[in-house]
């Protein structure tokens, strides 16, 4: 290297250094937005990501069954389980009920809830098997009915056929006994497969009672409701839902008819809409930061760059070529871009455990701090980018208009047009005033770019409204069974 190119990089270095002494709160504050802003657009980028694959990983995390039957008579249960498609089964025993929104259940083989279905507490613990009054319930459940830990379900059981009955058809004075209402006690929250909305099945979920419960006489008799158990029946397949159709043929067969299923696969195609719509609402939210942050920065930079070069008249009489200053504004933009970047990355980590929401947040099977390596990797990498980016849009720009503005004549300003417009229209000085002070871009080390700041405040306005009105518009969707059919 020779020594014009030595001095001429020396003379760089020692111009950045003494930029960045006189003005360096600046640049801290730029990199702390940068790290702000970063962050929260690589944080909405990876709870995007997250939200997309929350049910799938929940579906795997907890074993889903990959169908439910509810085939008749005591004996057929066992049969379905020595099916060739099946690989692993659980079975419970339904509990009459005339409560339309829930279905009583007792787990009766340990296997429903543990390994194949596993329930996923959001509150609680599971029953005790020797109580005989605690019960679990669903997140959905739980919404619909206000219950939480601690709380009393009452579940309302039939007493049995109308009085009077001797076994024939009843008469027209026969009224059915009212049901027995049965209290029991809350012990736990939980989230299971086939229980996410919207559901394609029937709209009564279940609740889990004990197996204690069937040693009970009302218990036994809900159990029995005409003359044998209600047993159902979760199933998983060797090949999964590509099994589903012909294990139905086999359980249709051994039941000399159709039986009642449910397949997971049918049900999970709209949870997993309605969840990518969520994450779809994140993306827009992303982008849209990312806009309104560009412009925004794009503007700092531009003040920034408009404040440094105030003594380039100086340094230029110096020695100091126009390729140099642009290079020692560079080696700025670039260190600010890094700090903020780093900044960026921690402050994304940090805001991990607030994502996914909604359904997804439940169905998360990992909630907490989550390092997605392609997003966050991906989103620094943009974030260096765009800043440096911007920062040497920004630099060429004031150059430009550094030299415009040295051959404006004192005094000289751009004034506001929509200023003068409200003045000509004859509107109150206040307004008239009030807009060109706001809208004025004003001249030299105090001009602003007012369209820029302008059209970022519009669309973060904008962003807010649209996320606000998406989330709860989709909320009231899911919430609202009869919405969705």
């Amino acid at each position: 290297m020779d020594n014009v190119s030595v001095a001429a990089m020396t003379a760089v270095l020692v111009h950045t250094r003494a930029g960045v002494r006189s003005r360096w709160r600046s640049w801290m504050m730029l990199a702390l937005l940068v790290a702000i802003a970063g962050g929260s657009v690589i944080a909405l980028a990876a709870g995007a990501r997250r939200t997309d694959t929350a049910f799938p990983r929940f579906l795997r995390a907890q074993r889903a069954a990959d169908m439910l039957v509810f085939p008749a008579g005591a004996q057929q249960p066992a049969q379905v389980q020595r099916l060739p498609e099946v690989t692993e089964s659980a079975t419970d025993v339904g509990i009459a009920s005339t409560d339309i929104d829930l279905i009583p259940v007792v787990v009766t083989d340990g296997s429903l809830g543990r390994n194949v279905n596993r329930l996923k507490f959001l509150a609680g613990r599971p029953v005790d098997p020797g109580r005989a009054d605690e019960v679990v319930v669903g997140f959905l459940a739980a919404k619909s009915r206000h219950l939480h830990v601690g709380s009393s379900l009452t579940i309302h059981i039939p007493a049995g056929p109308p009085s009077g009955s001797t076994g024939s058809a009843p008469g027209p004075s026969d009224q059915p006994p009212a049901p027995r209402a049965v209290t029991l006690r809350v012990v736990g929250i939980e989230a299971a497969p086939f229980e996410f909305p919207p559901r394609t099945g029937p709209g009564n979920l279940p609740v889990y009672l004990s197996p204690a419960f069937l040693l009970t006489p009302i218990g036994a008799q809900a159990a029995a409701q005409g003359g044998q158990p209600r047993i159902g029946v979760a199933v998983r397949l060797r090949r999964g839902g590509r099994d589903a159709a012909g294990f139905q043929a086999d359980v249709d067969r051994l039941a000399g008819g159709p039986v009642a299923s449910l397949v997971l696969a049918d049900q999970s195609a709209n949870v997993q809409r309605s969840m990518h719509l969520q994450a779809d609402a994140l993306w827009l939210m992303a982008g849209f930061a990312t806009l309104a942050t560009a412009l925004v920065l794009l503007q700092l930079l531009t003040r920034q760059g408009v404040e440094d070069s105030a003594d380039d008249a100086t340094v230029r009489a110096l020695g100091m070529t126009s390729p140099q200053l642009f290079a020692s504004g560079m080696i700025r933009v670039a260190t600010m871009s890094a700090a903020g970047t780093v900044g960026a990355v921690i402050l994304a980590g940090l805001l991990s455990p607030l994502l996914p929401l909604g359904t997804a947040r439940i169905a998360e099977p990992h909630p907490g701090f989550a390092l997605d390596a392609t997003a966050i990797g991906l989103g620094a990498a943009a974030v260096l980018l765009i800043v440096s980016f911007l920062g040497a849009a920004a630099l060429f720009g004031m150059t430009r208009l550094a030299g415009v503005r040295a051959t404006e004549p004192a005094g000289q300003y751009r004034p506001s047009s929509l200023g003068n417009v409200l003045t000509v229209a004859g509107l109150p000085v206040v307004v008239a005033t009030g807009a060109r002070l706001a809208l004025q871009p004003g001249r030299g080390r105090t001009g602003v770019p007012v369209r820029a700041t302008l059209a970022a405040a519009a669309i973060g306005v904008g962003t807010m409204a649209a996320a606000v009105a998406f989330s709860a518009s989709l909320g009231h969707l899911l919430a609202t069974p009869g919405l969705y059919g």
